[in-house]
């Protein structure tokens, strides 16, 4: 009988014996933390009750088959199961091992009170803490009022409450038992609850403090509202506190403890001083290290000294919340603007395969505007995954100069992106032979070489258009500025500008009439129903009469000719060549009667026209010509710009091919489980997989691990700028032109650029990436950190458009405008404080948008 009644300090104490609070407490004092002295009834001693009261059949009997959704038919049990308990006799040997050690923690402690706290052993573990599910008696003073306590203690473990928290989480009541921890009462002048990481956020590096006066069971229960605090874990200074104004308070009595009205001088004072709150913190950091896990842990305090009174692990903790911080002090990172096409985390091969090029493009960019020697040897920073531009700019009187030079030369380059447009096209067309289709023969060596000139061709055309943002921005914004000096100013039912830059015939345009016309064919071959339901098996089956051969070959003409659209610079997204669904979107939209773009084309041009005319009635002379030639360069600034940055992913449907192409390769090898792996594979290991036999399955576990950072960094949302809160330097708003980021007028009101104009109140439709597109109906606003030239054929669907990222000359913006649908861009924050669903208001021309 030696096991029923155990110290603190014993060293071989168990789960099983101990149950989870009486094994951690356990645990704590050994290790030396300030634990009030004690013991623990073991559940040896519950069982040895039970049987010797016959109480075990009768507890199956009543527990069997109960229903959490039958709260009278719980409560009837638990009742007769209490009864069972408080008429049951404690063992002579129970009693006496009990009472021994009672009367010596007493002649330890100098006092008879003590703490009763049930342990039972489905409890305080890792996956579910039962955490208040049982009974807890406090000041229990005297032989008789500690055996009640005891036994109400082990009938506890089947009160309606605890029966159906058990079976919520599927734990049986076969063989479950109860241990008891007896304590020295501390006398407490304050107490609370203490978790060692934020509960809420689940910031790590936060601990969170509760604190009320007197004993913890007015925070336990819920009787009082305690001070809350939010404390750095590194520094113990608190990061946040709201002092609460504390109206009751749990004392002791005579005869246990009672709720008794806070002193009104006390009741909304402080219950821990910052010197207190920096001890118990650091008390509280020391044993989340003890344990290896952050830790929910009861405390109190008294005579000067903090008491540990419970610890349990945090079942419950939210996932770490990603620090956006830059990497190293001083730095100022942009993520924005620059990276319009790389607006998501990205893959292990893209940083090592295509950022190495696009780093070497950036600079050749900025030398070729006169800015040699601004960008420091490292230009970017990775934070969560994604991109940063390091804004650490070494910028000299004389690089003003080379800017302006720069500005001049390339006033004539648009003239000439036709010609870069078609080299950029017969290099990849040279590139793409053999298909690969044809190529068994050709190593992965040269596969690998065919993706890097790829990716240099494709990067050096990205230049070109780079070089020109700056001019369109510019040439656009002149006219702009000249229209609302010259006209907006002194004629009235003038419309805004953006109407003048409507009705152009541009690539995005032509690949939607494209789709259009791919909706009327569907219709005439009888097939669109099959298009609604069944698309992928219209394209994708082997079987089908001559109408569907012939959809299949206009469908496959349509993605020859304007399947190149990217969702990314990286490779790992598929352009619309290999994921054609935004494309099946757009005929769906024009099967169920959206507008069509040629008529949508022909009344913009109408409205263009009108409103040129309505200009020219308010200007004469020189005025009139200088509004013909600055309406000219803009609508040609606009075209130019939109048709070069439509065919930037001609080069990477064969890069990304090509890629899963050597994928296939190390799967034959036993290397990857699939093929598209291998985009999770930085460029050393690929061309080290395929320098020999290699371990088979060896790269599973980094694969694995990889993507599963890219989800939790993909479910975030990338702050524009780091630090959160700093602003752009004025001479990276004259050399990249972005938009003001974070006006917010008011709680209801998010402000940007208007990009196109109009007005339109729908529903919100968040989406993070084109994979969601499906949720999408007509009529939706869609609210997305940027476009890219793969959301294009979704436009035809929207009723509006609003972004984080972009301005007047993003692709979303110029699209738009095509569409006719209003635009705002730029806002820095719609996709944190639109939620997904959420009727809003978009004004296109004010750039505002209400959350209704």
């Amino acid at each position: 009988m030696e096991n029923l009644i155990v110290p603190f300090n014993t060293t071989t104490l168990t789960l099983k014996q101990a149950g989870g609070k009486g094994l951690n407490l356990s645990k704590t004092a050994r290790a030396g933390f300030p634990v009030p002295p004690g013991f623990i009834v073991t559940t040896e001693a519950y069982r040895l009750f039970t049987r010797t009261n016959q109480i075990d059949a009768a507890v199956q009997t009543l527990s069997q088959d109960l229903s959490v959704d039958d709260p009278a038919a719980l409560q009837a049990a638990s009742q007769k199961i209490f009864r069972l308990f408080e008429a049951g006799g404690l063992p002579i040997y129970i009693q006496t091992s009990l009472l021994t050690a009672y009367h010596q923690l007493s002649a330890q402690t100098n006092q008879a009170a003590v703490a009763v706290r049930s342990s039972a052993t489905a409890e305080d573990l890792p996956g579910a803490s039962f955490a208040g599910q049982q009974d807890t008696y406090l000041n229990v003073s005297g032989d008789e009022a500690l055996l009640l306590a005891v036994k109400h203690c082990w009938a506890s473990l089947w009160t309606e409450r605890a029966m159906a928290y058990r079976a919520r989480q599927a734990n049986p009541p076969v063989g479950v038992a109860l241990a008891v921890v007896i304590q020295h009462m501390i006398p407490a002048e304050s107490a609370g609850v203490m978790f060692t990481a934020n509960p809420v956020t689940g910031a790590r590096n936060e601990i969170v403090i509760n604190a009320s006066w007197g004993l913890g069971e007015a925070i336990v229960g819920g009787l009082v509202a305690p001070d809350n605090l939010v404390v750095d874990k590194a520094t113990g200074k608190p990061a946040s506190a709201i002092i609460a104004d504390k109206s009751v308070m749990t004392v002791r009595t005579e005869t246990g403890t009672q709720e008794v009205p806070v002193p009104s001088g006390k009741s909304r004072q402080p219950t821990l001083s910052k010197p207190q709150v920096a001890e118990l913190a650091g008390l509280g950091a020391k044993i989340e290290q003890f344990y290896g896990a952050p830790q929910d842990i009861e405390w109190c305090y008294a005579d000067g000294q903090f008491y540990i009174v419970q610890v349990r692990p945090i079942t419950s903790l939210p996932p770490e919340p990603l620090q956006w911080a830059p990497p190293g002090a001083g730095q100022w990172l942009h993520g924005g603007g620059t990276f319009e096409m790389i607006t998501e985390p990205f893959s292990p091969l893209f940083e090592t395969f295509l950022l190495p090029i696009f780093v070497d493009v950036i600079t050749d960019l900025l030398e070729s505007a006169g800015l040699q020697g601004v960008l420091p040897p490292v230009p970017y920073r990775i934070v969560n995954g994604h991109i940063y531009l390091h804004m650490d700019l070494r910028l000299r009187p004389w690089h003003l100069a080379g800017v302006l030079r720069d500005f001049a030369m390339h006033l004539n380059s648009l003239q000439g992106q036709e010609g870069e447009n078609l080299r950029y096209r017969q290099a990849v067309a040279g590139l793409s032979q053999p298909d690969l289709a044809a190529s068994a023969g050709l190593s992965s060596a040269r596969l690998l070489e065919r993706m890097q000139a790829l990716g240099q061709a494709g990067m050096r055309y990205w230049l070109q258009i780079m070089k020109i943002v700056q001019v369109i921005y510019r040439q656009e914004n002149a006219f702009t500025k000249f229209y609302n000096r010259r006209l907006r100013l002194r004629c009235t039912g003038i419309p805004e500008p953006e109407i003048f830059l409507r009705g152009q015939k541009v690539k995005p345009w032509q690949a939607e009439c494209s789709a259009f016309d791919l909706a009327q064919m569907a219709q005439k071959l009888g097939l669109a129903k099959k298009v609604l339901e069944a698309p992928e098996e219209l394209l994708n089956g082997t079987e089908g009469g001559a109408a569907v051969q012939a959809f299949r070959a206009a469908f496959a003409t349509h993605l020859d000719l304007y399947g190149h659209q990217l969702a990314s610079f990286d490779l790992s997204l598929p352009t619309l060549a290999d994921d054609p669904r935004p494309v099946l979107t757009a005929i769906q939209t024009y099967i169920l009667g959206k507008e069509s773009p040629y008529i949508r084309q022909q009344h913009m041009q109408a409205q263009s026209e009108a409103a040129i005319a309505t200009a020219e009635g308010c200007l004469s002379g020189p005025a009139s010509r200088k509004f013909r030639q600055l309406l000219s360069t803009a609508q040609q600034a606009a075209c130019t710009r939109e048709d070069a940055l439509f065919d930037v992913g001609l080069a990477w449907t064969p890069m990304h091919r090509t890629a899963l192409e050597l994928g296939r390769r190390l799967v034959q090898k036993g290397l990857l489980a699939q093929p598209a792996d291998i985009f999770w594979l930085n460029l050393a290991e690929i061309q080290q997989a395929f320098e020999g036999p290699g371990q088979p399955g060896r790269l599973f576990e980094p694969v694995a691990s990889r993507q599963a950072d890219h989800r939790a960094w993909s479910g975030a949302d990338a702050p524009y700028l780091l630090p959160q809160g700093s602003r752009p330097a004025f001479w990276w708003k004259w050399v990249f032109p972005t938009p003001e980021l974070n006006r917010q007028p008011d709680a209801h009101t998010i402000v940007g650029l208007g990009v196109s104009p109009g007005k339109v109140t729908g529903v919100a439709r968040l989406l993070h990436s084109l994979d969601e597109m499906q949720r999408i109906q007509a009529g939706d606003i869609l609210v997305t950190r940027s476009t890219t030239p793969a959301w294009t054929p979704l436009f035809a669907r929207l009723g509006g458009l609003v972004t984080d990222l972009g301005g007047p000359l993003a692709h979303g913006s110029i699209v738009a405008r095509e569409y006719g649908i209003p635009a705002v861009m730029g806002t820095g924050s719609a996709t944190q404080r639109i939620k997904d669903g959420q009727i809003i208001t978009v004004d296109g021309s004010s750039g505002r948008v209400t959350l209704n």
